[in-house]
């Protein structure tokens, strides 16, 4: 919506709302997706830990570089 409302209605400040909003909606998807990706490695490797893979999970979703998330 906020490409259609910057592009098509030539209205900055209504899209920046809606990147605003997606922002404020992905943050929140993207913390689940960080505490269920460090829950698999609890499981797969027990007492490592997690400190490291979060930091790289988090800066995988920041860049969207989907291999950083794959387990090695």
């Amino acid at each position: 919506m906020g490409w259609f409302r910057l592009v098509m209605l030539d209205d900055a400040e209504g899209a920046k709302a809606f990147f605003k909003q997606a922002t404020g909606l992905l943050a929140k998807l993207n913390e689940e997706v960080v505490r269920g990706l460090l829950a698999c490695d609890e499981e797969l490797s027990p007492g490592r830990a997690p400190e490291a893979a979060k930091i790289q999970y988090q800066d995988a979703l920041i860049r969207a570089e989907p291999e950083a998330t794959r387990t090695k």
